[in-house]
């Protein structure tokens, strides 16, 4: 069995210290050496716009500094790893979501077309005659976790009825006969978690299927921008660790092979934006050495 040890994880810390942005060093600090949380929203806040939306390059590879749906879904990604609720970040958050929901869409839109404005990866660049970017074509990504999200904290809800919307986005599941984009199941496997069981029975049949798949399972490949086993499901208690079981000590010694010093860097360049990237790079390889740590924690693979 492939390990590494505790010294990556220090090699990690000072990479992140030294290049990222503040919020990855107080969160590598909380997932690893005992950290402080009140570090960690604070320096989540100050992604938060005062329309209660998040923006400023949370989501690293768009640098809108006006708040977006997605980039607000990564706010509350960071505090379901934190397993916290923060009233001054979450309610003004929720707010948001209720004021920029789309009733003809029964969802959200990614981001505004003032994402074009500013440096950001080809796929999110805003078309002006399809009025939304390759993204939006699936809709689940991110309105399906934007409603169990709001589902989670439905009692501060003020507008959005989210029965309705639940059911909007299982029937939109079930009816799919075809899977294309992984990140619209990544958003649902986050949006099984936070609903109750008669919601979870319904959904679990599609998901599965949508994982089988995506998933790629030719190592080969992994060094590319694709699907990996542990993409999908980070550690042996996911409720969808069945499906991946078969492949997630190969995964696992896979991310021991391609750590750097400590760090993971992205797959992926935006081969535009050329200055403003190798920025986004650091704190992709920031996100990225975060949550294979957690990972490689998850299956005990740091010794």
């Amino acid at each position: 069995m492939k390990m590494v040890n505790k010294d990556a994880l220090n090699s990690a810390y000072r990479f992140i210290k030294s290049n990222a942005d503040d919020l990855y060093k107080s969160l590598f600090e909380v997932h690893f050496f005992n950290g402080s949380l009140e570090d960690v929203f604070n320096n989540l806040s100050k992604y938060q716009n005062d329309d209660g939306g998040f923006g400023n390059g949370l989501e690293p590879d768009f640098l809108l500094p006006d708040s977006s749906p997605m980039a607000t879904t990564i706010a509350f990604q960071i505090l379901d790893q934190l397993g916290e609720n923060n009233t001054e970040i979450v309610d003004p958050a929720i707010k948001y979501f209720e004021n920029t929901f789309d009733r003809s869409r029964s969802g959200w839109w990614t981001v505004p077309a003032q994402v074009n404005h500013h440096p950001h990866a080809p796929w999110w660049h805003y078309d002006t005659r399809e009025k939304c970017t390759v993204i939006d074509k699936s809709w689940g990504n991110p309105s399906s976790e934007i409603i169990s999200i709001l589902y989670q904290y439905r009692g501060k809800l003020q507008v959005i009825d989210i029965e309705p919307l639940i059911e909007h986005a299982v029937s939109y599941l079930n009816k799919k006969e075809a899977y294309k984009s992984e990140h619209e199941i990544y958003c649902y496997l986050r949006m099984y978690k936070k609903l109750p069981g008669k919601y979870q029975k319904q959904m679990k049949g599609s998901i599965s299927k949508a994982i089988k798949e995506l998933i790629c399972l030719d190592s080969s490949q992994w060094g590319s921008y694709v699907p990996k086993p542990l993409d999908f499901v980070q550690s042996k208690g996911d409720p969808f660790f069945a499906e991946i079981e078969a492949y997630a000590e190969m995964n696992c010694d896979y991310l021991v092979d391609t750590i750097q010093e400590g760090i993971w860097y992205p797959t992926w360049s935006w081969n535009q934006y050329e200055e403003q990237w190798e920025k986004s790079k650091v704190n992709w390889a920031a996100v990225l050495t975060i949550n294979n740590f957690r990972i490689l924690s998850a299956f005990d693979r740091i010794e």
